[in-house]
């Protein structure tokens, strides 16, 4: 290829610059090819390592390419030792030239995929991916001997690895990238996903594969064969060579695909077809690729748990279980959305009379959700909900869970302009028009097909997701903001009619019985035989993933009303103590004030935190408001979802209830081994109740504060034992003399340690405790931020006055000495001299 065809020739290294402006080929043995890439891939700029590639790429053959694939995928991502490119950290706001020259390499119609779909043409180029690194639930299914249909034929004779075609091999590595071990630990700074470059090429790749703006797959770029979907299919080198385009596996009767998936990885059952289709446009025959991105995706990033656990040991659970990074779920929720859009985009029949096109791309969106996502994503959610800590991060997943029940939010006409734009100046009117378009049309088949397609999600999920709303401090504004966002999804009008009507329908086929007890018992998903056919088998399927053990509990039944009542009171205590804070707030602009004149304040004095100050931590009065306006709405919205009285919110709940009863002399409640029952958890996470600690050791040896600096501590602390030990008779003579000069010691010294008695736990009876600590010196008290803010004012206002640092000094010293003079003074006077003073330090 002459070097005028190359955009970006002078980004060229000399050597491929030689090579092209002679006109030669890059073409040769394998090492020479080797040689190549690996010099290209040692370039330390991007940029230029792009436009080398891709000369490269675009210059070698299918055969040459193959020794050198391998070998490129793991130095872009970083797999087998190499460092990667970065993937997880370029963002277009730091590096804008890199982001774009990676996004065209790596983008669905760059160099690197035209290198995939060349190697493509030829069906006997196969790339051996380790088991080791598929998801956990596909391999214990390959160590059963269970090989999902997706898989048949692909595993190597030591089952070892699986043998995939080129596309499979870079989308598996491509979704791999997110649960690798080598990444899990960076992948959090996809806060903003349109500005860093993996979730903005998996955008890219998720509108090319699966577009939803009417337009279908575009096909594979003339030049290179698109083959049937061998791998995929099973079908024969005859049918491959033939030129005939397999038709969607998707295209078969709804029930029995639905019968065939037994478990999440049995989703690859989508493949199992091998039908063929000889006169379908070569669009239409385009959707394999679909497909394969959508189940790596599917297998890599939503089937790495399993939900029955319980009959693995303890070692094999906790090395099975695998917690997602913040980023992965934060790119599971774009595909989630995603998929929304694509599914919504599928034309809607008018008419009985005039129905849409049969297509594959068309009937794709209509099994991907309920075939291929609906049991992985339910068990990633439960999961979720079960293991995920107890912190503000819980966000990211009930965002997840939000967004997957809220399809009619995501339609392709409800956001004009993109899915990026939400954020861009509109009018008003322009705004509430899109409110209006993305809230539920009641009237709109879809979604009541849908919510009854997955009831589980929805009931189950809300169930698992209050018992985590009641250990949490509702009081701070990120937890309210979190119980807020669910309440807000259930109030939707309709939304809880639905629910219920088609709750009952399930029930229906569940139990006819249940019906008749108006719910007011649990019931097995699974003691009863006949099922029908239609949209609920989809659901007992979801929740036959649980377990022969489980018991669904319905949403109107008296159990989760309970439930609801007992977060309502949780909720209307949170607001009773965001009251309280915002009443302390108020009051501690007095208190510091009035420090400035304490002395003892001035000189190290440890600030006395009464037990409703310490609930105040970092919360401040925006974070107060914020967070008692997102509680009143909430208690409106479950209130009125649930049909919930007012009356059983304040009878059962400030005052009486020993949940939320809040009485801070009282300890948490306990069992009689001092262990916490969750009534206690519940308490002390809402600030209810609380351990009186208290500190009985030596004071100087007690645990270095928050507003203390744990340098100076050390340093003094070190010279303070150095005087005692040295000095320890002088000091002991001095404190001891009962005159003037005794009194003015005491100013300076700390007193020897009294007895001091404290109930000791577990036992009703009081030990005595004595420690026999001598007069001695402490200046810890010098290590407070506090004083240590106070001393560089004073060298600040110094400074700003004219005084030297040796006149400050001496200034200083001055009201020390008179200090200890005028209160040795007071303390002679008073004729204290028998009793102990205690000094603040």
């Amino acid at each position: 290829m002459a070097a005028s065809r190359f955009q970006n020739f002078r980004f060229l290294s000399r050597e491929t610059k030689r090579d092209l402006s002679n006109g030669a080929a890059l073409k040769g043995n394998s090492t020479t090819i080797q040689e190549k890439v690996h010099f290209a891939c040692r370039s330390p700029f991007l940029r230029q390592r792009c436009y080398e590639l891709e000369a490269i790429l675009q210059q070698f053959s299918s055969k040459e390419l193959q020794s050198i694939f391998p070998f490129l995928l793991d130095n872009i991502f970083g797999y087998n030792g190499h460092t990667g490119w970065g993937l997880h950290q370029l963002q277009s706001v730091t590096n804008l030239e890199d982001f774009h020259t990676l996004v065209t390499f790596m983008g669905p119609e760059g160099a690197l995929l035209h290198a995939v779909y060349k190697q493509q043409a030829d069906q006997y180029i196969k790339y051996d991916f380790p088991v080791s690194n598929l998801p956990n639930q596909v391999q214990e299914n390959l160590g059963r001997g269970n090989v999902p249909s997706f898989y048949q034929n692909k595993l190597n004779r030591t089952s070892t690895h699986v043998q995939l075609n080129p596309f499979e091999f870079f989308m598996f590595n491509f979704a791999y990238f997110v649960v690798s071990p080598g990444n899990q630990k960076f992948l959090n700074i996809w806060a903003v996903p349109e500005d860093c470059f993996y979730p903005y090429l998996l955008d890219k790749y998720l509108c090319y594969f699966l577009p939803y703006d009417g337009r279908m797959v575009p096909p594979i770029p003339a030049g290179f064969l698109s083959p049937a979907r061998t791998s995929s299919s099973g079908a024969s080198p005859t049918n491959r060579q033939s030129g005939k385009m397999e038709r969607s596996p998707l295209i078969r009767d709804e029930a029995s695909s639905f019968y065939h998936l037994s478990s999440p990885s049995s989703s690859s059952s989508l493949f199992n077809s091998s039908s063929h289709h000889g006169q379908g446009a070569t669009s239409e025959g385009e959707t394999w690729r679909s497909e394969v991105f959508i189940q790596a995706l599917v297998d890599f990033w939503l089937n790495q748990n399993s939900i029955a656990s319980q009959n693995k040991s303890l070692f094999r659970q906790v090395q099975d279980n695998f917690i997602p990074s913040l980023d992965h779920v934060r790119a599971v929720r774009i595909l989630i959305k995603h998929l929304h859009f694509f599914v919504n985009s599928a034309p809607r029949d008018p008419t009985p009379y005039k129905q849409s096109p049969e297509t594959t791309l068309n009937d794709l969106k209509r099994h991907i959700l309920p075939v291929l996502v609906q049991k992985p994503l339910y068990v990633f959610l439960r999961h979720g909900f079960d293991h995920w800590p107890l912190d503000v991060s819980f966000r990211q997943i009930l965002e997840v869970w939000l967004s997957y029940i809220q399809p009619w939010r995501y339609s392709p006409d409800s956001l004009p302009g993109g899915r990026y734009n939400q954020n861009s100046t509109m009018v008003v009117g322009q705004r509430s028009q899109i409110r209006e378009q993305r809230s539920m049309n009641v009237q709109d088949g879809r979604w009541k097909k849908f919510i009854s397609e997955n009831i589980p999600i929805y009931t189950v999920l809300f169930q698992e997701f209050i018992p985590r709303a009641l250990r949490q401090d509702l009081s701070n504004a990120k937890n309210a903001l979190m119980v807020f966002r669910v309440a807000k999804v259930f109030a939707q009008p309709h939304l809880m009619d639905l629910l219920t009507e088609a709750e009952c329908h399930m029930l229906e086929v569940i139990a006819p019985t249940v019906l008749q007890s108006s719910f007011s018992s649990t019931t097995s998903i699974l003691s009863n035989s006949h099922l029908s056919h239609g949209q609920h088998q989809q659901c007992l399927q979801v929740l036959a993933l649980e377990g022969q053990s489980f018991q669904y509990k319905p949403l109107t039944s008296e159990t989760a009303r309970l439930q609801v009542t007992q977060l309502l009171q949780v909720i209307a205590q949170a607001k009773s103590n965001l009251t309280s804070l915002n009443r302390l707030q108020l009051g501690s602009l007095g208190e510091d004030l009035s420090n400035w004149f304490n002395l003892d304040a001035w000189f190290g004095g440890h600030p006395q935190i009464p037990g409703n100050a310490a609930l105040v931590d970092d919360i401040g009065p925006m974070n107060t408001r914020r967070a008692g306006d997102y509680l009143d709405k909430t208690l409106e919205f479950l209130a009125d979802a649930f049909e919930v009285p007012d009356t059983h919110i304040v009878s059962a709940g400030v005052h009486e209830d020993p949940l939320s009863r809040r009485d801070k002399d009282l300890p948490p409640d306990t069992t009689e081994d001092g262990t916490l029952t969750d009534l206690g958890r519940i308490q002390m996470a809402n600030g209810y109740r609380r351990f009186d600690v208290e500190y009985l050791g030596d004071p100087d040896l007690q645990p270095i504060r928050t507003f203390e600096n744990a340098t100076f501590v050390r340093l003094l602390y070190t010279f303070c034992c150095f005087i005692n030990r040295k000095y320890d008779h002088e000091i002991q003579e001095v404190y001891s003399r009962p005159d003037f000069l005794g009194s003015v010691a005491k100013q300076y010294l700390r007193a020897p340690a009294i007895s001091s008695q404290s109930p000791r736990k577990k036992s009703s009876s009081f030990v005595s405790c004595r420690t026999d600590h001598r007069p001695r010196l402490s200046l810890r008290f010098l290590a407070s931020y506090r004083t240590i803010g106070y001393a560089l004012l004073l060298l600040f206002l110094a400074y700003l006055f004219g005084f030297s640092t040796t006149g400050v000094i001496l200034i200083v010293t001055l009201c020390i000495v008179f200090y200890g003079l005028i209160g040795g003074a007071i303390y002679h006077l008073r004729g204290e001299t028998d009793r102990n003073h205690s000094h603040y330090d």
